[in-house]
């Protein structure tokens, strides 16, 4: 049995490097490619029997994202062919296309727009709510949805037949009148 491990030294919080430990135990004779970030993935040129990715920090997904794009139509491939992907933690998140409810309408958040959100609950508790309602307000009019942190650079690929609208969170916040203020100061040097 051939394992890959997708990018062990950042895709490895929470100790869940122990997951392939445990299955290098219970399958000593299989074999364990670990593939770094910069390196082309083995599943490319060599048959394996399962790839193993865990999770990582929100930042490392957008890397992740982008150095996995290239393989996509591989990957799928390798799905539809019954390859084991063994996906822990946030890591699920790159492989999935987008949520679907239940009238149809379909959204998906990248990781950068996730983070700002989550500052927003940080400094607006009170308002988390109305923020979740406008975003599924702006998915149910719109019908497909990205939540981006750059719409013209999205890390998301939407095929060109599908109709999709891409929002930053100042897209929603505004609409809402909650504002995040840049309490920066500066540089302090050359003044």
């Amino acid at each position: 049995m051939k394992i890959e491990m997708l990018y062990p030294e950042v895709c490895n919080l929470f100790g869940d490097i122990s997951n392939i430990k445990y299955l290098k135990k219970c399958l000593p004779d299989a074999e364990i490619i670990k593939t770094e970030i910069n390196s082309e993935p083995a599943f490319v040129t060599q048959d394996v029997d399962m790839i193993y990715m865990g999770p990582m920090p929100e930042n490392i997904q957008e890397v992740a994202i982008r150095k996995l794009r290239p393989y996509k139509e591989k990957i799928e491939e390798l799905i539809k062919k019954n390859v084991v992907f063994l996906v822990t933690g946030n890591a699920v998140e790159l492989f999935g296309k987008y949520i679907e409810n239940e009238d149809g309408s379909k959204f998906y958040i990248e990781p950068a727009f996730y983070t700002t959100l989550e500052t927003f609950k940080v400094h607006y508790p009170d308002r988390i709510n109305d923020i979740l309602a406008e975003m599924d307000r702006a998915v149910k009019a719109n019908k497909f949805v990205v939540f981006t942190a750059d719409d013209e650079n999205p890390l998301t690929f939407v095929p060109e037949n599908v109709e999709a609208v891409y929002l930053e969170i100042t897209d929603i916040t505004n609409k809402l009148k909650i504002f995040l203020e840049d309490k920066s100061r500066g540089s302090d040097y050359g003044d």
